[in-house]
């Protein structure tokens, strides 16, 4: 029997003949069973690192900054994001052990809460892709497209890029940034003027090739250009040479840092204070 021919499209309801399709499946009444077509969004196929956001599986018992602590940095930061007339990219420096990924943790579920969170990715040394940049654009690219809303043209313009280059995935990292990335951010419409969307990277010495190192800071320093939407790039590391060589090639950015090993000693030890406390609590619930 031959069987009627019917485009598939994600959300339809329409009749051929003996045949109905509905949301993106199609049967057939006059076959012996049913013939079904799922509509697959191409956006899903985009390569992505696991573990490598900060709501994770990998990452869901890392914890936070506890109340009380951290306050001068948090708030510096928050202000930082918020800030309309801010800096573009904020670079958070300190000596391993600090606690950037805690704060880092912090700002991105806050960011995620109020759902200015465009994407996140946290870089660790020798766990898969999360210790390379092989899928760091496809996955920075995937979660803009979940977070932008349809109406912005965000995600359709990244399912284009797709089509336009199905085989982007395996070309230069730079070309991704273009392609996935720079132009769908550059093509947004309908934003807010108050609207801004963090990007946020942890760790980024901790990614194995300086080379990928340094190109990540040279396209994001590029994102100076995108003047159709309020985006911050939040930036962790530790004062590594490549990664101070990335900032100190690019001396036409206006950044804004903190180092977090040079913070007073005073809050410090209030911080330890608040955490000793926390953990003591614990323990005597323990206990009990």
């Amino acid at each position: 029997m031959d069987l009627p021919h019917a485009s598939v499209q994600p959300v339809v309801h329409q009749h051929f003949g003996d045949s109905e399709v509905t949301g993106g499946s199609q049967s057939f009444a006059g076959y012996a069973g049913s013939v079904h077509f799922q509509y697959q969004d191409p956006l899903h196929g985009l390569p992505r690192a696991d573990g490598a956001t900060f709501n994770s599986k990998e990452l869901e018992h890392e914890r936070l900054c506890l109340p009380g602590t951290r306050t001068k940095i948090l708030h510096m930061v928050e202000q930082w994001r918020v800030d309309p007339q801010g800096e573009r990219i904020f670079w958070l420096s300190g000596m391993a052990g600090t606690g950037k990924s805690t704060i880092a943790r912090t700002l991105s579920r806050s960011a995620y809460e109020e759902k200015r969170l465009g994407a996140s990715f946290f870089f660790a040394r020798g766990k898969g892709d999360r210790g390379n940049a092989s899928r760091f654009f496809t996955s920075i690219a995937y979660q803009l497209s979940l977070w932008g809303a349809e109406e912005s043209g965000l995600a359709q313009s990244i399912r284009k890029a797709m089509k336009e280059h199905p085989d982007i995935a395996s070309r230069a990292k730079r070309d991704q940034w273009k392609h996935f990335i720079e132009e769908p951010l550059s093509q947004m419409k309908n934003q807010p003027a108050n609207q801004v969307v963090l990007i946020l990277i942890d760790a980024l010495d901790e990614c194995e090739d300086d080379r990928d190192v340094q190109l990540i800071l040279t396209v994001l320093f590029e994102a100076e250009n995108l003047d159709n939407i309020q985006i911050r790039i939040f930036l962790t590391s530790r004062p590594s040479v490549s990664v101070q060589d990335g900032f100190r090639g690019s001396l036409q950015i206006v950044y804004q840092s903190f180092i977090l090993h040079e913070i007073e000693e005073h809050i410090i030890l209030q911080d330890l204070k608040t955490f000793f406390k926390y953990e003591l609590s614990i323990f005597e619930r323990n206990v009990v």
